[in-house]
């Protein structure tokens, strides 16, 4: 299995074909209509979601509905329920949130959340753009349209840097 976020993108899009040719690089901006989905109860999570707090907008549970057009943040919900459980019901209301929202990015904090909701979307297609500050970069097209997806595995979260991302 590979492993980092680099690693991840590509062996996720080797079995992907039908992309189009590279873009330029990226701007490592947030867009307000930005969903992120935090998918790990590690300490890099709880910073992530306390960093988002800090930016004055609202982190939701996955049980509740994403109705704003203001940046949004669904995580894992706190509940006495197996792993597998709490993934699915996330992957559910992000597959819900993405089709309802229409976001102009995803950022998906957490490996098996990243692949499990990936899947799940059922992209048009896929490419890896970039990588910068754990963050790696994926150019694809959900629904015939452009869906920018940043993913980072939980454990590489630096603190501060969704500040830095949000307020720029």
């Amino acid at each position: 299995m590979a492993a980092g976020t680099a690693a991840f993108g590509l062996a996720l899009l080797r079995s992907w074909s039908g992309s189009p040719a590279p873009a330029p690089a990226p701007q490592w901006t947030v867009p307000p209509n930005t969903l992120v989905v935090v998918g790990t109860k590690s300490p890099s999570g709880r910073a992530l979601i306390e960093d988002f707090g800090q930016t004055g907008r609202r982190a939701a549970p996955a049980s509740e509905g994403v109705q704003t057009a203001a940046p949004r943040i669904l995580h894992s919900p706190a509940e006495d329920a197996s792993p597998e459980a709490v993934l699915a019901k996330l992957v559910r209301r992000t597959e819900e949130a993405v089709s309802r929202r229409r976001p102009d990015l995803l950022i998906i904090l957490g490996g098996e959340t990243a692949l499990a909701i990936i899947r799940a979307l059922r992209l048009d297609w896929a490419r890896p753009v970039a990588y910068r500050d754990g963050l790696g970069w994926i150019e694809a097209r959900h629904e015939g349209r452009p869906l920018p997806i940043w993913l980072m595995p939980g454990a590489y979260y630096r603190r501060g840097l969704w500040r830095e991302l949000a307020t720029r």
